[in-house]
């Protein structure tokens, strides 16, 4: 990313230029374009929260993705141009997947929280499968 390399009163660079592609439309050619953003009017708060509102649009790219839109959630967010590694389910993923939206939403308002949630059913039915004891 170029920057003019002028630093406004308020710390943050005046200027950035960004070059990235569109596509019209699904299946359509790539445009590529070469975008300067005049950074002169913001200081590092409006410059953070632009950057979370994108985080934002990530995020629920990644729901319409998994087909999933999840009532809470934590991300930790990578650095850019790194991928996110997959991790587990977390608890209110897992409550969902087993229970259903409707029924999820009532554990987490009857334990708090979906951790607490999961944590008592995990208590009430054990850890993992039990062996059968050879007799």
């Amino acid at each position: 990313m170029e920057e003019n390399g002028r630093i406004t009163a308020a710390g943050v660079p005046e200027s950035r230029v960004k070059v990235f592609s569109t596509r019209v439309r699904a299946g359509a050619k790539p445009e590529v374009t070469k975008l300067r953003l005049d950074l002169t009017q913001l200081n590092w708060e409006d410059v953070l929260e632009y950057a979370l509102g994108a985080l934002v649009i990530k995020r629920q790219g990644s729901y319409r993705k998994d087909g999933s839109v999840p009532f809470e959630d934590s991300w930790v967010v990578p650095k850019p141009g790194v991928r996110g590694t997959s991790v587990q389910m977390d608890a209110q993923a897992a409550l969902v997947k087993g229970f259903g939206l409707e029924k999820a939403q009532a554990l987490v308002r009857k334990f708090g929280s979906a951790e607490a949630a999961f944590e008592a059913l995990k208590a009430l039915l054990g850890d993992g499968p039990e062996e059968e004891e050879d007799n």
